[in-house]
């Protein structure tokens, strides 16, 4: 699988008709192949080239049919275009709530997990593109982050208009 840029972006192994293995982007195993499935339904510049090449002994992180795994995608698919209309726009930033951390409130581990991608990247284009959960997962936890306070938006500055 690679993108637009010249430099792969995942990989998927085919064992026997079935998928064994998934990297995309950050994710790996299931959520790598979710990932990938999210991002070409709302893309057109994704480009897939296909290698055939024997592999010795590779890691399987997928270990389901292939049936089953197109029935889960169906589910997973539904899943991220629900959680769309909660998505924030990508223009916006966001930080952790200070207050939050040293409250010491439970966290899910999602909502941990994009706990950790906000403390390296503010903007919510930034968010989605660099962390390793499932889009939708990024969505549901940015909304119950924001209802527990544990996030903020950071104002952002108007575009200024130059004269050139």
């Amino acid at each position: 699988v690679a993108s637009m840029n010249p430099s792969p972006s995942g990989d998927f192994y085919i064992e026997e008709g079935d998928i064994v293995f998934a990297q995309y982007k950050k994710a790996e195993g299931l959520k790598g192949f979710y990932s990938f499935f999210i991002d070409a339904s709302e893309s057109e510049d994704l480009e897939v080239v296909i290698e055939p090449e024997l592999l010795e002994d590779i890691s399987r992180n997928i270990h389901y049919p292939f049936s089953v795994l197109s029935n889960k995608l169906d589910k997973v698919l539904q899943r991220y275009k629900s959680a769309q209309r909660n998505r924030p726009p990508g223009h916006i930033k966001l930080m952790v709530n200070p207050g939050f951390i040293s409250q010491g409130e439970p966290v899910s581990s999602n909502e941990y997990d994009l706990l950790l991608t906000i403390s390296d990247y503010s903007k919510v284009s930034d968010i989605y593109e660099n962390s390793p959960l499932i889009a939708f997962e990024i969505t549901d936890a940015l909304v119950s982050l924001r209802k527990k306070n544990a996030i903020r938006v950071l104002k952002v500055p108007k575009k200024v208009e130059t004269g050139v």
